[in-house]
């Protein structure tokens, strides 16, 4: 059996430094950019509730539109200004319109030149036009709390990969002041493959 202080011994603690090293660096940047996705995260989940809360408050005005519309529609349809019927009808039907929302002005003045087989806040048109914004909202809320997730995801990934690598810290030390060469070599082999797979698997995930 080769003595403590042989070359054998040297080359273990050499071997163990060398993994030290590397894992500790990889350790930084994994934290480094975990740090980075997990601001990313929560910037993104406080965008998503901005925007989801802008959807609400949109949703509601516009349903307040709606609700403004239909009243002014009520009073033309029992009026009956726009109908055409009296002289002064037309000046009172068109300030009548321009009191309602863009939207629901160009619905009623469709609805005028069509059947009249329904009412015109139920046309898709209509419908569309009034509830776009609170539609933009959602959909970046949504954008938002995906690009959340994805942060998160990405970030877990980085812990991962630093777990593996304090393992790595462990093992190497371990090997550098165990008396038995084969056990030493043993762990730092076992340290090695999971270094390089740790670091593999680091180059493949995105960088924030």
């Amino acid at each position: 059996m080769a003595s403590k202080d042989g070359p054998g011994y040297d080359m273990v603690e050499v071997a163990a430094t060398v993994l030290l090293g590397v894992a500790a660096v990889a350790i930084a940047w994994a934290t480094f950019q975990s740090g980075l996705w997990g601001g990313q995260q929560d910037e993104a989940y406080t965008e998503s509730v901005r925007e989801a809360n802008n959807a609400v408050d949109l949703l509601q005005a516009a349903d307040t539109i709606r609700t403004f519309d239909q009243s002014l529609f009520v009073e033309v349809l029992t009026s009956g200004v726009c109908d055409g019927g009296a002289p002064n009808d037309e000046a009172v039907c068109e300030q009548v319109l321009a009191s309602m929302s863009d939207e629901g002005a160009a619905a009623i003045e469709e609805w005028l030149g069509s059947e009249r087989a329904s009412s015109p806040f139920e046309s898709t048109t209509y419908l569309e036009a009034l509830y776009a914004p609170a539609e933009e909202a959602k959909a970046a809320s949504e954008r938002h709390f995906a690009e959340g997730a994805a942060a998160n995801e990405n970030g877990d990934n980085y812990d991962l990969a630093a777990t593996i690598l304090t393992v790595v810290l462990f093992f190497a030390g371990i090997a550098a002041v165990l008396g038995d060469r084969r056990v030493s070599w043993a762990l730092l082999a076992t340290a090695g493959v999971l270094m390089f797979g740790a670091i593999a698997y680091m180059i493949g995930l995105p960088w924030a």
